[in-house]
C-alpha cells in the first residue's frame, strides 16, 4: 500500500512506500483473473454454405480465418470467445482491494437520444412471475458442481437474492465459483454498477459509489478479503436501498427522462439472457450433418452496436435480420434502439433456442423496468417466408450475414431487395456489388445497380469465426442511380 503527498508544489517531499500484506479468509478459493462481464453474442446463422468439418477444438481455433465456428463450450460451461469484456471490474491480484467504480456514465458516440422512444416498461413495477425467469441459481449452484465462492465447506447461508429496479421480484443467486465459468459474484457486482450508473442521479448514487463507505466499495472489499458475512451484509443494504428508491418513485422519475439505453446496460442484459437461455444448450447448434446447407456464426455485441448506430435506425422504424440464429441481433436491436425487430432462421435447433432466449429476454427487460421494441421470430427459409417478405417491404435496416453465402444466393437476395423501399439500408459481410463497379450499357439491367454501397471496417474480436478485423458493407437502395445513368446516356 502506498502513501504519497498530493501537493505537487512540495518538490522536496519524499515518497514513503510501505508494503502491508493483506491475508484472505481461510479457505478462500484463489480466483483466476476476473471475467466479470459476459457480453452478448449477437448471431446470424449462415445458410446454404458448407458446414464445418468435425475438427477438434484446437484445430478449429486454427481455422478461424477461413471457417465460421460456434462459440466454444466445455462441460464446465466455459465462456465463449464471442463474449467481449466492456469493463474491468477486478483485475487485481487476490487479496488486494480495488477502487470502486464511482464515475457516472454518459452517452457515448452512437448512443444518441431518440426523443420519440418511451423507455420505461409499460409493465414497469408490476409483479413478475418468478417462474418465467431463469435464475442465476438455476445455472450456477453447488448441485451443478460449483464450489463455495467464499471458501465455506458447505453452502449454508450462501443463497442470496438480488433486487432489480423494475420489479419487487428478486433474482436467486448462489455465491459459488468455478474456474472459467459463469461467475455469480462478479455478475452481482456488475449488475449493481450498471444499475447505479444508469438508473440513479448523482445524489441518489452517493450511498452506492462513496469511495470509502459505499455499497460497491463494501462488496468489492468483502469479495477480495473472502468475507461472506461482509458481502451478504452489503448486499442486504443494496436490496433495501433499491426497494426504497423503487417505492419512492425516484427510479421511475429518472427513467421517464431517458430515451436511450447505455451500451454497458445493453450488453449486461443481453449477456444475462444469453448465459441463462443459450449457453446451456449451445452444443445443440453443432448437431448438423456434413453436406447440409446451414452453418452458424455470430456477430459480437460491439459490432452490432456500431452497425445500429451507423445506420441511424430509430424506435419508430423496422429492423430485419435474415438468418437470425438464436436471435441475439434481433433482441439487441429491440433493446438498444427500441425498434420493431424481425428475424428469420432455418435451423430448427437455433429456432428453438431463439424462442427460449426471447422469453427470457422479455422477462429480464421487465425485471430492469425497460421497454424493448416489438420482436418477431419466424422459422424457415427467408427467401419464401411470407411474413418476412411483408416485413421487408416496411424495413428500414436489413442485416444479412452473407460471409459464406454462395454467389447464387447473393444474386437471389439482390432480386429480393427490389421490393425494399427507397432508402432502406442493407448491412452485409460481403458486398452485393463488385468494388469500383460503374453502370454501363453492358450491365445497366443488373438489379444490384440500385444499391449505393459504403465499405466499412470492423475491429478485431468483432465476429465469432476469427479474431482479426475485417470489412462490412452498408448498401442503400437508391433507384435514382439508374435514372441518372439513363439521363446521361
Amino acid at each position: 500500500m502506498s502513501f504519497w503527498n498530493k501537493n505537487p508544489s512540495s518538490a522536496k517531499q519524499k515518497i514513503r512506500t510501505e508494503n502491508v500484506p493483506v491475508k484472505a479468509s481461510p479457505g478462500t478459493i484463489s480466483r483466476a483473473p476476473s471475467r466479470s462481464q459476459s457480453e452478448a453474442r449477437l448471431g446470424s446463422s449462415l445458410p446454404r454454405s458448407k458446414p464445418l468439418g468435425q475438427t477438434s477444438r484446437s484445430s478449429r481455433k486454427d481455422s478461424y480465418s477461413t471457417k465460421l465456428s460456434l462459440p466454444e463450450r466445455s462441460t464446465s460451461r466455459k465462456r465463449s470467445p464471442v463474449y467481449q469484456r466492456i469493463e474491468s471490474d477486478t483485475s487485481e491480484d487476490e487479496g488486494q482491494e480495488s477502487p470502486p467504480v464511482n464515475k457516472r456514465q454518459r452517452l457515448t458516440p452512437g448512443e444518441l437520444d431518440d426523443p420519440t422512444r418511451t423507455l420505461p416498461s409499460r409493465k414497469q413495477f408490476s409483479q413478475i412471475d418468478s417462474t418465467l425467469l431463469i435464475h442465476s441459481a438455476d445455472i450456477a449452484s453447488h448441485k451443478l458442481g460449483y464450489r463455495a465462492a467464499f471458501g465455506d465447506k458447505d453452502l449454508e447461508g450462501a443463497p442470496v437474492c438480488l433486487q432489480y429496479p423494475g420489479s419487487s421480484i428478486a433474482e436467486r443467486y448462489e455465491l459459488v465459483f468455478k474456474k472459467d465459468s459463469f461467475d455469480p459474484v462478479e455478475e452481482i457486482l456488475g449488475v449493481i454498477k450498471d444499475f447505479t450508473d444508469f438508473f440513479l442521479d448523482n445524489e441518489n448514487a452517493k450511498q452506492f459509489v462513496d469511495p470509502d463507505t459505499g455499497i460497491i466499495r463494501r462488496l468489492e472489499r468483502a469479495r477480495n478479503l473472502g468475507s461472506l458475512e461482509g458481502f451478504k451484509s452489503a448486499l442486504v443494504d443494496y436490496n433495501s436501498a433499491v426497494e426504497s428508491l423503487r417505492q419512492g418513485e425516484d427510479i421511475a422519475t429518472i427513467l421517464d427522462k431517458k430515451h436511450s439505453v447505455s451500451e454497458s446496460l445493453v450488453v449486461r442484459i443481453m449477456a444475462q439472457t444469453y448465459d441463462r437461455a443459450v449457453s446451456p444448450k449451445v452444443d445443440l447448434l453443432r448437431k448438423y450433418e456434413n453436406g447440409t446447407n446451414e452453418i452458424y456464426g455470430e456477430l459480437k455485441s460491439n459490432l452490432v452496436h456500431k452497425i445500429l448506430a451507423e445506420t441511424k435506425i430509430t424506435s419508430k422504424q423496422v429492423f430485419v435480420d435474415l438468418g437470425s440464429g438464436v436471435a441475439n441481433v434481433v433482441l439487441q436491436a429491440a433493446l438498444q434502439v427500441g425498434c420493431e425487430s424481425w428475424g428469420c432462421e432455418i435451423m430448427e435447433n437455433a429456432c428453438s433456442i431463439a424462442e427460449a432466449q426471447k422469453a427470457e429476454f422479455e422477462a429480464r427487460c421487465r425485471l430492469w423496468g425497460l421497454q424493448p421494441g416489438l420482436t418477431r421470430l419466424e422459422r424457415g427459409d427467408f427467401m419464401v417466408n411470407e411474413e418476412i417478405r411483408a416485413a421487408l417491404q416496411r424495413a428500414d435496416v436489413v442485416l444479412v450475414n452473407n460471409e459464406v453465402f454462395t454467389p447464387e444466393l447473393n444474386v437471389s437476395l439482390v432480386n429480393l431487395f427490389l421490393d425494399l423501399k427507397e432508402g432502406c439500408k442493407i448491412v452485409s459481410l460481403k458486398s452485393f456489388v463488385p468494388e469500383n463497379r460503374k453502370i454501363s450499357n453492358y450491365n445497366n439491367n443488373d438489379p444490384s445497380n440500385i444499391l449505393n454501397v459504403a465499405k466499412k471496417a470492423y475491429s478485431t474480436k468483432s465476429v465469432s469465426w476469427k479474431d482479426e478485423g475485417g470489412n462490412y458493407y452498408i448498401s442503400t437502395k437508391d433507384s435514382t442511380r439508374l435514372q441518372l445513368y439513363g439521363d446521361r446516356s
